[in-house]
């Protein structure tokens, strides 16, 4: 009886495990994710005011 009582916790181990693995991992890819949102309001708000500083007939060149 205490060898069923020892696979029972080592199981109950095992997925609080990989409970804590998944929730790191989606943690992570939300904020990778959010990441991006990030970048392109930083490179809309540059071309922005790229946009207000340009006088009539100037060409602008963006490499993104």
């Amino acid at each position: 009886m205490n060898k069923r009582g020892e696979i029972l916790v080592e199981n109950l181990i095992f997925i609080i495990l990989n409970l804590a693995f998944v929730v790191i991992m989606v943690l992570f890819l939300l904020k990778q994710g959010s990441g991006a949102t990030i970048m392109e309001n930083t490179y809309s708000k540059q071309i922005a005011l790229m946009i207000d500083v340009a006088k009539p007939g100037m060409l602008l060149k963006i490499n993104l």
